[in-house]
């Protein structure tokens, strides 16, 4: 039952930030290797970052369900991870 509650919270947060979408004012080609040698540390830390999110959220509760952890522990780390995450911004 808290799993779904921190789930909803989540979701109540996520939906009710107030965002604008940026103006498309055309199409850009990125090259990886130029964006490298503009800000090395900024492509590195995308790239670790993004890294860490999917593992957090995507493997290692998958890991925990292989391992017999009950779907409602996976639930409430998922929820905690996606509030965190929401707090941070």
């Amino acid at each position: 039952m808290a799993s779904g509650m921190l789930y909803c919270i989540a979701i109540v947060i996520l939906s009710t930030t107030r965002t604008n979408p940026p103006v498309s004012v055309g199409l850009a080609n990125v090259r990886f290797r130029e964006v490298y040698a503009e800000s090395p540390t900024a492509f590195v830390g995308a790239f670790v970052n993004g890294l860490v999110v999917t593992v957090l959220l995507n493997v290692v509760p998958f890991g925990e369900s292989v391992l017999g952890f009950e779907a409602s522990t996976i639930a409430i780390g998922n929820g905690v991870a996606y509030l965190g995450r929401i707090r941070t911004l």
